[in-house]
């Protein structure tokens, strides 16, 4: 060939069907003879096959890797809420032991009041 062609201008989408089904034909034909059978196949179905284009292709990859990157966030930020969580729960933890010690010191301080309390009376009304 003196020229080089671009296989898209020569294979349009029409001129593939047709060698598509001319290729079927053969292909059953073809079957039949060698098997001395009567098949055929099945019918087309429409739509079956999509052709993407390059720039759709693209488009897919680089929404593809934006969703793997937004994953990647995602992650990292539950990651660091768990920390956070954590952190949290463990200084509920803590406020709740001194809870704990604080209101045990109430109470010691409350029985020691009533004993005073109930020592002045008994003072008083002698």
């Amino acid at each position: 060939m003196t020229k080089q062609v671009g296989k898209t201008t020569v294979f349009t989408k029409e001129s593939l069907k047709v060698i598509q089904d001319k290729m079927r034909e053969c292909c059953i034909k073809s079957y039949n003879n060698t098997y001395n059978l009567n098949e055929k196949l099945k019918e087309k179905q429409k739509g079956r096959n999509k052709d993407i284009s390059s720039k759709d292709m693209e488009v897919f990859n680089e929404t593809k890797n934006k969703l793997r990157e937004n994953i990647n966030e995602l992650e990292n930020e539950v990651k660091d809420l768990e920390d956070t969580k954590n952190d949290i729960s463990s200084e509920v933890d803590n406020l709740s032991n001194e809870k704990e010690v604080i209101t045990q010191e109430i109470d010691k301080k409350k029985s020691l009041n009533r004993k005073v309390i109930l020592k002045d009376k008994a003072t008083l009304l002698k």
